[in-house]
C-alpha cells in the first residue's frame, strides 16, 4: 500500500515511513540566526555601545548651533525646579517631553556640559538604529529567529553614518525622539491580537502619544493619522479585529486631547509660551510648480539616503552612491507592496489580504506617503528649504525595506 503524503509549512512527511527521528532540520531555520538568549542580548548591548562611540565621534564633526543650546538650557532650567519652564519662549515646537527631557537626564548624569548637544542625539540615533534592525529582523511573516538579512539592509540604508542623513539624526532636536518613539508605538500594537489588544499596550500608546504631540504637531500626521486609518479600515472590512481597533483608536484619540489640554494649561498655569505655529504659512504648492517640487522630492531622498551622484565625476564614489539606488527602489517597493490592499475595492479577497498583511507595516507604508506626498504637494520642500522633513521617511522606509527582505528570505525558506 503506498504511503500517504502529508504536508506542513515547513516540511513532508511520508506518513508511516519516515519516523520523526530522522527528519532533517526545519528548511525554515536556513536564513535566521538563532543564538542562546544571554548571548544575543550580550552581542546586542556590544553592537550598541559601538553604535553609540561611533556616532558621537561622528557627530563631534559637525558644528551646533542656537537650537541645540537651547535644548541644553532649557534642560537645566527644568532641573533647577522650573518645571513649568516659566518665563521661556520656546520655538514653535516646544520639545518638552521628548528632548527637552533627555538633556535634563543628561546634565543629571554628567553636569552641565556643551558636549551634550553631541552625547544626547548620539543616544537616540543610536537607539534608534537598534531599534529599526530589530523590527526590520523580526516580524509576524518571518517567525523563527532573527533575520540578519533584513536588519543588514536596513543599517545600510540608515546605520551608516551618512553625511546628510547623519547631520539631522546626530544634532537633534529634529524628530528623532518622535520618530523614534512612533517605530515602538507600532510595534508594540502592531504584535496585539487579531480581537483584543492588551490593556497594558493601549495604555503604554496612550502615553506614548501625549508625549508626541505636547513636543511636536508632526506625529499627529505620521503616526496619530496612519493609526487611524488602518484601524478604520480594518474595522471595516475585518469585523472580527472591530473590538481591538477600537482601543487602539480610543487610546491613540485619549492621547491627542489630553496632549491638547496640556499645552492649554502649561501656559495658564504660568509655563512656557510657545508662538504661533508655521501651519499657518504652509500651503499646497502651485500647480505649474508640481513638476519642480516632484524632482526636488525625489532629490531629497537621494540625498539622505546618500545616492546623490549627481555632479560627481565618473568614478568608484559615483558607482557607489549609484548603486545605493537599488536600495531606494527597494524602499519604495515596499512601501507601494504594502499599500496594494488599500487601493481596491472591498471583496473577500482584499479583506483577505489586508488581514495578512502585518499591522506594523500598513502604519510604516501610510506613514512614508503621507510624508512624502506632504513634502511634494506642498512648500515645504522651498518655503523651509528642510531637508528634515523627510527624515521620517527614510528612516520609516529603512525598517520596511529590512522587513521585505526578511519575509523573502523567510518565504525562500519555506
Amino acid at each position: 500500500m503506498p504511503a500517504l503524503r502529508c504536508t506542513s509549512p515547513s516540511r513532508v512527511i511520508l506518513c508511516g515511513v519516515t519516523s520523526p527521528d530522522s527528519l532533517p532540520p526545519a528548511p525554515a531555520k536556513r536564513f535566521a540566526l538563532f543564538l542562546p538568549a544571554p548571548v544575543a542580548l550580550l552581542l546586542g548591548v556590544l553592537f550598541a555601545f559601538t553604535l553609540l562611540f561611533v556616532y558621537r565621534r561622528y557627530s563631534l564633526t559637525f558644528g551646533t548651533g542656537d537650537d541645540h543650546a537651547n535644548m541644553l538650557l532649557e534642560g537645566e532650567a527644568f532641573l533647577r525646579g522650573n518645571y513649568l519652564l516659566s518665563h521661556w519662549y520656546l520655538t514653535t515646537v516646544t520639545w518638552y517631553t521628548t528632548d527637552i527631557m533627555l538633556y535634563a537626564i543628561g546634565i543629571r548624569l554628567r553636569g552641565m556640559d556643551p558636549v551634550l548637544m553631541h552625547e544626547v542625539p548620539a543616544v537616540v540615533f543610536a537607539t534608534m538604529v537598534c531599534v529599526v534592525m530589530y523590527l526590520a529582523a523580526r516580524n509576524r511573516d518571518a517567525p523563527g529567529g532573527f533575520r540578519w538579512q533584513g536588519a543588514v539592509v536596513a543599517f545600510a540604508l540608515i546605520g551608516l553614518p551618512l553625511e546628510s542623513l547623519a547631520s539631522h539624526l546626530l544634532l537633534g532636536p529634529w524628530r528623532s525622539v518622535s520618530i523614534l518613539i512612533g517605530l515602538i508605538a507600532f510595534a508594540l500594537i502592531g504584535k496585539g491580537d487579531r480581537s483584543s489588544v492588551a490593556l497594558w499596550r493601549l495604555a503604554a500608546l496612550f502615553v506614548m502619544i501625549v508625549i508626541v504631540i505636547i513636543a511636536d504637531n508632526f506625529p499627529l500626521y505620521v503616526i496619530v493619522a496612519p493609526v487611524l486609518i488602518v484601524c478604520a479600515l480594518r474595522a471595516w472590512q475585518l469585523p472580527e479585529t472591530r473590538r481591538a481597533e477600537a482601543g487602539i483608536a480610543i487610546a491613540v484619540l485619549l492621547g491627542v486631547v489630553v496632549a491638547k489640554l496640556c499645552l492649554r494649561a502649561i501656559p495658564a498655569a504660568g509655563g512656557f509660551t510657545v508662538p504661533d505655529t508655521i501651519a499657518g504659512n504652509i500651503r499646497l504648492v502651485e500647480f505649474d510648480n508640481i513638476g519642480r517640487n516632484f524632482g526636488w522630492t525625489v532629490h531629497t531622498v537621494q540625498v539622505l539616503y546618500g545616492a546623490d551622484f549627481w555632479g560627481l565625476p565618473i568614478g568608484l564614489q559615483m558607482v557607489a552612491r549609484f548603486l545605493r539606488l537599488l536600495l531606494i527602489a527597494l524602499v519604495f517597493w515596499g512601501m507601494v507592496h504594502t499599500l496594494r490592499p488599500l487601493t481596491r475595492r472591498l471583496s473577500l479577497q482584499t479583506a483577505a489580504t489586508l488581514a495578512s498583511t502585518d499591522r506594523v507595516d500598513l502604519y510604516l507604508a501610510l506613514a512614508m506617503m503621507i510624508n512624502l506626498l506632504a513634502y511634494w504637494l506642498t512648500n515645504i520642500a522651498y518655503y523651509l528649504e528642510a531637508q528634515r522633513y523627510l527624515v521620517l521617511f527614510c528612516v520609516f522606509g529603512a525598517t520596511l525595506a529590512g522587513r521585505v527582505v526578511s519575509r523573502l528570505f523567510a518565504d525562500d525558506a519555506v
